[in-house]
């Protein structure tokens, strides 16, 4: 069976209306994998050949990311179109950045088997603290992800009460946030109509102040174009 990146290859040898031809008689799920290996002219040359039910599956297939440029490259026409029924919403950006050591510190203090193993640990001699702080840190090391997973569905459910849609888009590595320099745990695209736009700013900021004794820090980016929510219908 060949690759896609082998199918892609085959297409691009032929003229455009033959491209779209051999395109669409791709299965739906070929379709998707070779169509990300085309280049974005050759993207926007079989896209606009299609037919309909083909091109909303192709475009709903793709990440919420390739489909956000590929709408970039649409001509004005198409993309006015699509982003029609978006017209009185917005897309903000939600990221979560977290200081580890400081998150740790706050789970030392809140859990209390970490509480009693510290308060045995003070009345040790100091040649038996070792193995006190080895159970604290193999106590930390199984509820760390716990926590935080439970702080992150905290905020995702914050979220979900005044966002009409989330898309949870991929983490950012370090080097990619802007000086932060802090883990990124959340990095979600929330599409918010304009009437609830008071009540989302209302609840980041509700969140932000719940979220820093944790050594948590929510960084909002915004308004957008809502093209992470982009569906053909």
């Amino acid at each position: 069976e060949l690759h896609a990146a082998d199918i892609k290859a085959l297409i691009a040898q032929f003229e455009a209306a033959g491209q779209a031809a051999l395109f669409e008689a791709l299965a739906p799920q070929q379709r998707i994998e070779v169509y990300g290996y085309f280049e974005r002219d050759l993207q926007v040359s079989i896209l606009e050949r299609l037919v309909p039910e083909t091109r909303k599956a192709v475009l709903n297939g793709l990440s919420p990311d390739d489909r956000a440029q590929l709408v970039h490259t649409l001509p004005d026409e198409d993309r006015k179109k699509l982003l029609a029924e978006l017209n009185n919403k917005q897309e903000w950006g939600v990221k979560m950045y977290l200081e580890q050591e400081k998150f740790v510190e706050s789970l030392k203090k809140l859990n209390e088997e970490i509480k009693k193993l510290e308060e045995k640990k003070a009345v040790l001699p100091k040649g038996m603290q070792w193995y006190v702080d080895k159970k604290i840190g193999e106590l930390i090391d199984e509820k760390l992800e716990k926590e935080i997973e439970k702080q992150l569905q905290r905020i995702v459910k914050r979220l979900e009460d005044c966002c009409e849609q989330i898309v949870f888009c991929d983490l950012q590595p370090k080097e990619a946030t802007g000086g932060i320099n802090n883990d990124n745990v959340l990095n979600a695209a929330c599409l918010i109509s304009k009437d609830e736009l008071d009540y989302f700013k209302k609840m980041l900021r509700e969140a932000r102040a719940e979220c820093e004794p944790f050594g948590a820090t929510l960084v909002t980016t915004g308004p957008w174009p809502p093209y992470n929510f982009v569906q053909l219908k």
